[in-house]
């Protein structure tokens, strides 16, 4: 059964949440001053763990990583940009 499930945003820049292999990120904003992504999925799908990375503006993407942006949230004087770890980048 597909739906949207909402998930904290942990502190750190790097952390994983188990989900299904299929997913969308329908939304990444603040809910109480606390970051949040609300997040469309089968719930009957096979989980993995799913790394994401949240990095302030100006600072560099995770090397070596296929990284793809799915959000970016104000909160108070920041600005956060949400990425989903694709796997290996393999270009040089």
């Amino acid at each position: 059964m597909k739906t949207v499930h909402k998930y904290k945003i942990p502190d750190g820049t790097r952390f994983e949440i188990e989900l299904p292999g299929e997913f969308k990120v329908v939304l990444f904003t603040e809910q109480h001053g606390i970051p949040h992504m609300w997040i469309q999925l089968d719930t009957v799908d096979l989980k993995i763990n799913q790394t994401f990375y949240v990095l302030g503006t100006g600072r560099p993407l995770p090397e070596n990583r296929h990284v793809e942006h799915v959000g970016s949230c104000i909160n108070g004087d920041y600005v956060w940009h949400l990425y989903v770890d694709q796997g290996e980048n393999f270009e040089n």
